[in-house]
This record gives structure tokens, sequence and C-alpha cells, in this order.
């Protein structure tokens, strides 16, 4: 068995009163975190979550995307300090961008993202240049890991499955024994929000493929905020988890994956307010004998 916490929006923030800031979009999430976000969002919590899964024996931590604000050196900073705790008690971790790890144009371009987090490469692809990479883990499941993230226009969190991301995907799918059990992790929806402004361009194409083959057996994402567990697999899709924001003050939340070849079991964990110890809230499983897409 492999046992897995899925975390994600964790949005530390260091904002910044530099006037450069005007030059970018940086201003904006600046703005936004002083008027609004730092009133919902507390990072200085997080590391009591180590001792949990040292408790729960974890063995990965995968997480979704947006563990900074405004993709300032200090919050890139501060995330890896949270994530080196984790690999420091024997935890590996597993990071993709969100839109707010790509958040300036500068940022996006110089791949600002991959100074502070691994390029996973595998299969000949990697997460950096063709925006796909595969990472095999164990009990009979694969970890296809996307970054489809780019720095948006000003009033914007789009996304963006880039054809060039959709043929390397394609390929690395169709390389996988279909007895492989698959995980795909993405920082974005697999189905539109209500804005557009908010959603993954091309997200009908990723849908399309990630349904001609049922061994993709979950899609976990982030960005929303609200933590969603769906089970599509009548309508041929994957089972779709969103963990929330591990950092809200009300109502944080994460996942907790217990895999095996056949069968998978997810356990929903909140904390109602802080300070609060995190409770399990819900608790769900699924066996691939039995149904198959």
């Amino acid at each position: 068995m492999v046992r897995i916490a899925h975390i994600s929006d964790l949005h530390f923030a260091s904002p910044t009163f530099s006037p450069l800031q005007f030059f970018s979009k940086r201003w904006i999430g600046n703005f936004y975190h002083m008027l609004v976000r730092r009133n919902h969002h507390d990072t200085r919590e997080l590391d009591q979550l180590i001792n949990t899964f040292a408790s729960l024996k974890i063995n990965y931590v995968l997480i979704t995307g947006d563990l900074t604000t405004t993709s300032q050196t200090k919050e890139f900073k501060q995330a890896v300090t949270f994530i080196n705790k984790l690999e420091k008690i024997g935890i590996k971790v597993v990071v993709i961008p969100g839109n707010h790890d790509h958040y300036t144009k500068k940022a996006w371009k110089q791949k600002k993202f991959y100074r502070f987090f691994p390029d996973y490469k595998e299969n000949g692809y990697g997460l950096k240049e063709d925006g796909v990479a595969l990472l095999p883990l164990d009990s009979g499941w694969s970890l296809i890991a996307l970054d489809t993230a780019f720095a948006s226009p000003l009033t914007s969190s789009q996304g963006h499955f880039h054809p060039k991301t959709e043929k390397a995907l394609q390929k690395i799918l169709s390389s996988l024994p279909q007895q492989e059990n698959i995980l795909v992790m993405n920082h974005f929806p697999l189905f539109e929000q209500e804005k557009p402004q908010k959603s993954l361009l091309r997200v009908g194409e990723l849908r399309a493929l990630l349904s001609s083959y049922p061994n993709v057996r979950f899609y976990l994402h982030g960005h929303t905020h609200i933590h969603c567990l769906a089970d599509l697999r009548p309508s041929h899709y994957p089972i779709i988890l969103d963990s929330g924001s591990l950092s809200k003050i009300k109502n944080g939340s994460w996942n907790l994956l217990d895999l095996t070849s056949k069968s998978a079991s997810i356990q929903v964990f909140r904390q109602p307010s802080r300070p609060s110890e995190w409770q399990v809230s819900e608790a769900n499983s699924f066996q691939w004998a039995t149904y198959e897409r």
C-alpha cells in the first residue's frame, strides 16, 4: 500500500511595497492579499501538520500548486522551508506550480518556480519544458504531473493545456501498461469554473484524452479553494479530488489516499477553525475490479 497526502493552495505570502511591483501584475496580488486573502488564509500553523503526517506514516505529499501568492523569492523560500521539514522526516514530496507560482510574466518566462523545486524528468519528458512528467510510485501506481500554469492577464487566473503537453501526455499514457493505475495531478480543475477567466484553456482536450484511459483512476487538483470529491466513472472520467486550500482559516482541508493495486480509500481531513485539530470529515472506498469505466 502507498499512503499519500494531497494538499494544495498554501499561498505563502510576503507582500512588497516596492514601486517596482507596478510594472507587473504583482501589485494586484499584493492589494488583494492585504484587503482580502490575509483575513482568510494563515500559513503560521502549517508546521503542526508535519507531526500529523508523521503519525499517519505518510509516504508521499502531493502539492497541486499555488505555494506562493505573487511568485516572490521570499514566498518561494517559505515554501521550501516547509517542504524541507517534510522531507527531513522521510516523506517524499512532489510539487507542481499553480497560476500564483507563475504569477508575473518575468517569473513565468524565467521559470522561477524551477529554481526552487525539481524539474521531474522521466521517460524522455520533463515538467519544465514539456509541461508533463511521469513518476513511478508503489503498489502498481504511477503519477503523472502537469504544469499548465502561465502568467495570465491582469484580471485572469487561467491555465493552458498546451498542444505540446497534450502530445507528450498522450505518449506517456499510451506507454503505460493497462494494468497500471494512474494518478494525474494538475493545478486546474477538469471542468470549467463559473467564471471563464479562472478556467483551464483547452480543458476539453484534456478531458477527452483522460477519458480514453480507464486506468487513470484519479485527477487531483486545487485552484478553487473548495474541497470536492466526485466519482465521475459513470461518465467515463476519473474520480475528481480537489483538496481545497490547506491554509484557509475556516474549513481548511486536505485528502489522505490509501492506494493498492485493486482499491483505494480516501479520507477527507478538515480544520473547522484555527486553532483546531485536523478531523476526518468523510471517508470513501473504491474498488477497481468491481467497476471499470
